[in-house]
């Protein structure tokens, strides 16, 4: 055999396992999957200097590439995503139980607006609760899903989220808007309150 065709072979495959281990293929996380989470470590790092359009465009752009990813894909990348997601939620939340209650006030506001432009945007498109694979969700599917977030939670962390949707639901009334159900109302979106 010739060396040179023994070298660039050797060349090539280095360059082809160099390029594998690059996109993910050897530490068992889907090449579309470790993408995301890149974009997202990138979006949470300057998420609090960002504008509300800037905001806006990156949840835009995040939202089609979550489409993009079959259901086992988007499974990876949102129990990957979740420890992150939970530490910025309860750091919101911290925050805001920390205000004085004028600038409390005015915080809590900003988070309505936001979810009144939320089901607006929502009634909009078509509206509805959607299950995982894009349909209405059944009683049965809620509950099951419910159930998965109780399990993913502590006590501290829920009796949190309580007293959030408490605040939440008195100042929507002194507003006279109805009252929200849950967290998903909350913190339905990265673009959402912060």
């Amino acid at each position: 055999m010739n060396k040179k065709y023994v070298f660039s072979c050797a060349v090539v495959l280095l360059v082809v396992l160099a390029a594998s281990w690059a996109m993910g293929f050897f530490n068992g996380k889907d090449p579309a999957v470790a993408e995301l989470e890149q974009f997202r470590d990138a979006t949470f790092k300057k998420a609090d200097t960002m504008s509300d359009d800037e905001r806006r465009s990156n949840f835009e752009g995040f939202r089609e590439k979550i489409q993009e990813l079959d259901e086992g894909q988007r499974r990876q990348f949102f129990e990957a995503s979740r420890p992150m997601m939970m530490q910025w939620i309860n750091q919101r939340m911290d925050r805001l139980f920390s205000m004085e209650p004028l600038e409390q006030e005015k915080e809590l506001d900003r988070w309505i607006d936001r979810m009144e432009e939320g089901r607006k945007n929502r009634e909009a498109n078509g509206g509805g609760r959607r299950g995982r694979d894009g349909g209405e969700m059944s009683q049965e599917q809620r509950d099951q899903r419910r159930k998965e977030r109780l399990d993913r939670t502590t006590p501290e962390l829920r009796a949190k989220f309580d007293r959030m949707k408490d605040l939440i639901n008195e100042r929507r009334a002194e507003r006279g808007l109805d009252p929200i159900r849950g967290g998903r109302e909350m913190f339905g979106r990265p673009g959402g309150p912060r």
